[in-house]
């Protein structure tokens, strides 16, 4: 994870099969991570990497001082694209 182009998170993250539908293994991995960013406008970078393929993606956001907020980056099913939300 990037903040504002600076590396302030590298983590390996382990998929665990939770489903098998038509032989396909369908898997899913959690990485619950607390980083500090200082209060303002800020981009956040994430970029996920599996065998040989790689999605990244970027999202905006304004953090108050002392406030908590929650992203959720997840890799769709079909097309295997990464989207980003604030939750």
């Amino acid at each position: 994870m990037r903040v504002d182009g600076a590396m302030v998170l590298e983590s390996r993250v382990t998929g665990a099969v939770t489903r098998k539908i038509l032989g396909i293994k369908l898997r899913e991995g959690r990485l619950r991570q607390v980083v500090d960013v200082p209060a303002g406008r800020h981009s956040i970078s994430v970029r996920v990497r599996w065998g040989d393929d790689e999605r990244s993606e970027t999202i905006a956001g304004t953090f108050a001082a002392g406030a908590t907020r929650t992203l959720r980056a997840s890799v769709g099913r079909i097309g295997r694209r990464l989207s980003m939300e604030w939750q």
